[in-house]
């Protein structure tokens, strides 16, 4: 059988012709961390820290079956899990590289805001004062406070509260 087809005889390296080029792609993704709209929004800190614990507690309950759904009054967790929300969010959208440094082990920046304030991370990823009292007998959150920052809607929200239940405290 012959063919009118002509056949190249002469055929080049094989290695050379299936030499793969690959081009190397790279992107590069920055996040801008927005702070939640609701925390300006809101007048009462406690409103706010409840706000917080129904959003976070619908969030859980849509990843659960119907008969694993929470219900009924927020407990004191939740309440308290609403609280640490606000406060981190508020403190990463505010001290974002004082966070950065202090997960990473490396140490302040010279000119960072809460360098005297010999700030750590606690277990629950709140940024607070660390410093003498540590030795004080006293609740961990009153020896060691959150730091939020002085100009903010949510610190203006806490003293207020502060006040109230301190005027109609024991």
């Amino acid at each position: 059988m012959t063919s009118d087809i002509p056949f190249p005889t002469d055929v080049p390296n094989c290695q050379e012709a299936l030499k793969e080029e690959r081009k190397q792609a790279s992107c590069a993704v920055g996040l801008s961390v927005e702070e939640l709209p609701i925390i300006s929004r809101v007048s009462s800190f406690r409103k706010l820290q409840r706000v917080l614990a129904w959003c976070l507690r619908f969030i859980s309950n849509a990843k659960l079956t119907s008969t694993e759904r929470k219900f009924g009054a927020l407990t004191t967790k939740e309440l308290e899990k609403g609280l640490v929300y606000c406060i981190k969010q508020v403190q990463v959208t505010n001290f974002a590289s004082e966070l950065k440094c202090l997960q990473s082990g490396k140490p302040l920046p010279a000119n960072s805001r809460t360098l005297n304030l010999y700030p750590f991370i606690d277990n629950d990823g709140i940024l607070r004062v660390g410093g003498r009292l540590k030795n004080a007998n006293l609740k961990f959150c009153h020896k060691h406070p959150a730091i939020l920052p002085d100009k903010h809607c949510c610190t203006m929200l806490n003293h207020c509260y502060t006040m109230y239940v301190k005027c109609f405290g024991p």
